[in-house]
């Protein structure tokens, strides 16, 4: 029945309408392919690749944090925990022996770039200074030097330390003799209490680091760029255009809002984790120092990936106006078949010369037709051939006509 159903349907096609079918079923078919082939393109992306993988990502960027941060706090307990600087708290002795304890350490570490030993009252008590000029030796800074830092945000959080706990600063540029330093530095500092044998905290001790080749390590990334920014949206670390980050001279003039706008850039300081079509922010959870850090891993690559969508696109409207602009062409190969059909059925059935219906015509209507009132007259003209030979063909058809 269905088959039945099918073939009367598909009987009724005129050639026109199958080669419309078949003309937008081979279009289909195309952009169908077409389509396949950009969607394997993208899913290979490398943007598309890198999106997808930024929360990994983001947490191989975590672990670099705590790679960085372990040797420095493992050094603080253990010369928090020294026999020397012991006895120099407790008794204020051997004073030498702990400045040159502390330049054996600060050469251990080559972005530290001070270590202070701060009295309880903010008085630094010894202090190592490191110049970052090579033909410059680590210095001991002289005590008619040392400073009053009582009234420093860091030695005020370092002092409510409890005991064995490690604090770490904000981020933020150093600072001498209340001026920022030149040339800039951009600072975090890790501090520990230290206490007497009575259990009264006596001093702090305090590593400067500087953290220049840390923001380096960040940015060596291969598949993004890596923001750090702190509660105000103020870039930390921003070594991908003009704005230099902390150490740049537009801190605090250009923020993540100029950036990414109002919308955009509440919904990144504001939410733990957010994602955009570009870029993934999260909140950095191993730096706790009060600035509620988050990091940003933006494509490297997304404008390429912009731009291979729209040249996908475009393309994609060009077959489509291609498709379009063939129709007309379609529907005329398509009519020529009934057109040719047509005119073969006209000339089987009219005479060419007198251009009235034939004898095969005839025929016809006497099968398809009842003539039962009607007669038929055959006039036959004699000897057709001999006026042609005498008179020509076109006096023959005149005659005929």
């Amino acid at each position: 029945m269905q088959e039945q159903i099918f073939d009367k349907w598909f009987s009724k096609l005129t050639n026109t309408k199958l080669y419309f079918i078949a003309y937008l079923f081979i279009v289909s078919i195309f952009m169908v392919a077409i389509l396949a082939i950009f969607n394997i393109v993208n899913k290979n992306d490398v943007s598309t690749v890198s999106i997808n993988n930024v929360y990994n990502s983001f947490h191989e960027q975590e672990e670099y944090i705590n790679d960085y941060f372990e040797p420095y706090i493992a050094s603080l307990h253990a010369l928090s925990d020294n026999t020397y600087l012991d006895e120099y708290i407790n008794n204020t002795k051997d004073k030498q022996i702990v400045e040159d304890l502390f330049l054996t350490i600060q050469k251990s570490f080559p972005d530290i770039f001070q270590i202070r030993l701060i009295d309880i009252q903010g008085m630094e008590q010894i202090r190592i200074q490191r110049t970052f000029d090579k033909n410059v030796k680590d210095e001991i800074v002289p005590s008619s030097l040392l400073q009053d830092k009582s009234n420093r945000d860091y030695f005020q959080q370092f002092k409510k330390l409890s005991q064995g706990e490690i604090g770490l600063s904000k981020i933020d540029l150093n600072i001498e003799h209340n001026k920022i330093e030149l040339p800039k530095k951009t600072t975090i500092r890790l501090g520990k209490v230290l206490y007497d044998t009575q259990g009264n905290r006596r001093a702090i001790l305090v590593y400067n680091i500087y953290l220049q080749n840390f923001f380096h390590k960040l940015h060596e990334s291969t598949f993004y760029n890596i923001y750090i920014i702190d509660n105000q949206g103020r870039y930390i670390l921003n070594n991908t255009d003009n704005h230099g980050g902390m150490e740049g001279d537009n801190f605090n003039n250009v923020t993540l809002f100029d950036i990414y706008g109002e919308r955009r850039a509440n919904q990144i300081l504001k939410q733990l984790n957010f994602y955009g079509e570009t870029f993934y922010s999260s909140q950095i959870t191993n730096i706790k120092n009060g600035q509620n850090l988050k990091m940003i891993l933006e494509l490297k690559f997304g404008h390429i990936s912009q731009n291979i969508n729209s040249i996908q696109n475009q393309f994609l409207y060009f077959l489509i106006c291609i498709a379009l602009a063939l129709l007309p062409l379609v529907y005329f190969f398509a009519k020529t078949p009934q057109m040719m059909q047509e005119k073969l059925d006209k000339n089987k059935n009219i005479d060419e010369t007198t251009k009235i219906p034939n004898r095969h015509r005839l025929f016809n209507d006497l099968h398809q037709q009842q003539f039962q009132h009607s007669v038929i007259v055959l006039i036959q003209v004699n000897n057709y051939t001999k006026i042609q030979n005498i008179y020509g063909h076109e006096i023959a058809n005149k005659l005929m006509k």
